[in-house]
């Protein structure tokens, strides 16, 4: 994977730092003024239960799903992030109303002692896409691990997909739009039978796409998983 690595100085904060520029995503822009919605996740790896999650979105009024690959997190990958992001370019590049943001999102975000935060990345993602609204695509499980004060409901009114995981509840608010349960599926699974060399059939019905198979058993990933 190759991504031209020019910008534009754009301020936020008191720290100045470059505009993540548009030759950062995987398929060009569509159109300007579209609704975006950014899904951020460890993708370790992309599994099926992501892809439909992503679909519900759309169903549910998004214009472009844009995924989000992050180095780490509340859980710890097993994967590089440059080898997860090449999974999910093979997954998602064929799909229709979907995108992969390629560079690390770190490099984008303010260095002044403080963590970068949803706030800072929505409305980096925002200006790359000119949108009319960008918000978040969440699981209830995920949100369950947000304290209080930093719950996506309180950045600027943004729109918040939800999908929710059993067993975690997840009680709605004026900014939130539920896209229903999502397929359930275990990525501590997958990537255990992945490394027990699980035959084909048994990874498509863990939720791996049959496109990704040959690729990951080639590259020998999560051969040497522990998780």
């Amino acid at each position: 994977l190759s991504f031209r690595t020019g910008f534009n100085k754009h301020s936020l904060g008191t720290k100045k730092k470059p505009m993540v520029p548009k030759e950062c995503l995987l398929k060009p822009v569509r159109k300007e003024g579209m609704r975006v919605v950014a899904y951020v996740g460890t993708f370790d790896p992309v599994h099926e239960g992501h892809v439909e999650a992503a679909r519900k979105c759309l169903d549910a009024g998004a214009e472009e799903v844009v995924f989000v690959p992050k180095a780490g997190g509340w859980k710890c990958p097993c994967l590089e992030r440059g080898q997860r992001l090449e999974l999910l370019c093979r997954r998602v590049g064929s799909e229709e109303g979907m995108n992969v943001l390629t560079v690390d999102v770190n490099e984008y975000m303010p260095k002044n002692g403080e963590p970068w935060t949803l706030r800072a990345l929505l409305e980096k993602i925002k200006a790359v896409y000119h949108a009319s609204d960008i918000g978040e695509l969440c699981g209830t499980d995920v949100l369950s691990t947000y304290p209080p004060s930093q719950h996506p409901d309180y950045f600027f009114g943004q729109t918040l997909y939800i999908a929710t995981r059993p067993p975690h509840p997840y009680i709605l608010t004026p900014n939130a739009i539920s896209i229903g349960t999502t397929r359930d599926i275990s990525s501590t699974l997958l990537r255990e039978a992945i490394r027990n060399h699980a035959p084909p059939q048994t990874l498509i019905d863990l939720g791996l796409h049959k496109s990704l198979i040959s690729h990951i058993t080639d590259k020998s990933y999560y051969k040497h998983d522990t998780a």
